[in-house]
């Protein structure tokens, strides 16, 4: 792929074994940041008998307990009671440093509730600039959303990433109307 689709050439260019190597370095990092910041992810790894500073593969990180969606549920229950927020006892940051929540749909039973600091908004933001970039779009490119204008995790969000991308958005909505975007587009 030519450099000029490319937000961030050396990172998205890279491969092979070097690429595993980054991956397992950011691996390390979050075990041990959500064991030393989540009391919830201490005591799950404790009761298994994980010890975060000793991951030495992604082999081994196979074997790390999971987080269902009803113990995510079960956890955000437990930390609206507890602390009157539905961001979950998992959490690993202080909940003043998230400014933004999103939520899933609920469809499958009780949303859960994602909270976003403002460096996770920039990581998600770099992404979609990737995914830009690769397609294309360019800062001042019209894009006509016509998603779910909610705090779902693919409505409002969507949208910060693309105004932060220098997109001009012009967010109409699921029931937006057709004259709209065909005044918007030029059709």
């Amino acid at each position: 792929m030519s450099q000029k689709n490319l937000y961030n050439p050396e990172m998205e260019q890279l491969e092979g074994q070097a690429l595993a190597t980054l991956h397992l370095e950011k691996l390390k990092k979050l075990v041990v940041r959500v064991y030393e910041k989540s009391p919830y992810y201490k005591e799950k790894f404790d009761k298994e008998g994980i010890d975060p500073y000793r991951l030495s593969s992604l082999e081994e990180y196979a074997e790390y307990p999971y987080f269902t969606k009803e113990e995510e549920r079960e956890s955000q229950q437990a930390s609206m009671q507890q602390f009157g927020h539905p961001l979950g006892l998992h959490i690993t940051c202080d909940v003043n440093e998230v400014n933004l929540t999103s939520a899933s749909s609920g469809t499958t039973g009780f949303p859960t509730f994602q909270g976003a600091t403002r460096r996770d908004r920039e990581l998600r933001n770099e992404n979609f600039m990737r995914s830009m970039k690769r397609m294309g779009v360019q800062p001042g490119d019209v894009a006509l959303f016509c998603g779910e204008m909610s705090m779902w995790v693919a409505g409002i969000p969507s949208i910060d990433a693309m105004l932060n991308a220098g997109l001009n958005v012009v967010p109409i909505g699921a029931a937006g109307s057709l004259k709209v975007a065909d005044t918007i587009l030029g059709s």
